[in-house]
């Protein structure tokens, strides 16, 4: 059974969790730059699976700042969640109007290439749902 979360709760909820280690899943939804010869802006559903908390405080971000205790990044306003990718699970691509246009392939992304131990951030805004802890959480705007 799911329960609903807003993305004020979501913030919270990995705020909660703070440096642990858990294992988490998230379904995000991103716009993603079309591979050559696409021409159309493509909007990606992805389920990823990973690590949530742990990371090396020694290491120096690209960008952003890290949270104090959690495993979330600030950057610009917004929030992201740090995730050690363990692996990529289904993948969807749809056009503008939601209209389903490919499964998840090479030709269009490379988020398959980063599975296996790659430490990578992911917006809240972007997070349509969360597996943690045996809790399924759907993701609603507000």
């Amino acid at each position: 059974m799911s329960k609903t979360i807003t993305r004020t709760g979501l913030k919270q909820l990995f705020t909660d969790l703070g440096r642990r280690a858990v294992f988490a899943t998230i379904i995000a939804q991103t716009n993603c730059r079309p591979a050559k010869g696409v021409k159309q802006r493509l909007i990606k559903r992805a389920t990823i699976n990973g690590l949530f908390g742990p990371r090396d405080n020694e290491k120096t971000r690209a960008w952003g700042n890290r949270v104090d205790g959690t495993g979330l990044v600030e950057h610009n306003g917004n929030d992201y969640v740090e995730l050690l990718v363990q692996s990529v699970g289904h993948e969807s691509y749809h056009d503008a109007d939601s209209l389903y246009i490919v499964e998840g392939g090479k030709a269009l992304t490379r988020q398959r290439d980063l599975a296996g131990d790659n430490l990578r951030d992911y917006r809240l805004d972007n997070i349509l749902e969360v597996r943690v802890n045996k809790e399924v959480y759907l993701v609603e705007n507000g």
